[in-house]
């Protein structure tokens, strides 16, 4: 796809817009608002550009905050596994096994997530996320509560259940 000049400077225009201020730290309803208002430009695009590098930006700025709210979905059933396990009244070893077998496909499902978002860098970040190579794009943690409470439950039972 030939890019023009108007389309490289609506990129720099998207993406200035939402990495203008770099100590903001964005909530998830800023980030789908943003997504939302620059949704037909992303989709403009037949593949990934690679040439032009504000163009690369906004494609990979786009697509990572769109991945990264897409984990939202698993929002409730997140909330449900936690306060399921929260409330059990024996934390026994056939519990852990049904509750870990029954939330396996919700772990499979996030388990990027627990890589991108969680570990590494990032866990060790006050109140945020940095979801791009961009290090200036930052997303409240606060979103994802229920999604890290998921993982401090999950991740140490099934490394410690995988271990016997």
């Amino acid at each position: 796809m030939n890019q023009s000049n108007p389309e490289i400077q609506k990129a720099k225009n998207a993406c200035h817009e939402i990495l203008k201020d770099e100590n903001k730290i964005l909530s998830k309803d800023e980030c789908m608002h943003w997504l939302a208002k620059h949704e037909e430009f992303f989709n403009s695009f037949e593949l990934p550009p690679i040439f032009d590098d504000e163009l690369v930006e906004f494609h990979s700025l786009y697509y990572d905050l769109k991945e990264l709210l897409e984990y939202l979905t698993f929002n409730d059933e997140v909330k449900n596994a936690v306060d399921n396990y929260n409330s059990a009244n024996q934390l026994n070893e056939e519990f852990i096994l049904q509750w870990l077998t029954k939330n396996e496909e919700l772990w499979n499902n996030l388990f990027l997530f627990m890589i991108d978002c969680i570990e590494g860098e990032n866990e060790f970040k006050i109140g945020y996320f940095q979801p791009s190579n961009n290090s200036n794009l930052k997303v409240a943690k606060s979103d994802f509560e229920n999604l890290i409470k998921f993982k401090k439950i999950y991740s140490p039972l099934h490394y410690e259940g995988t271990k016997k």
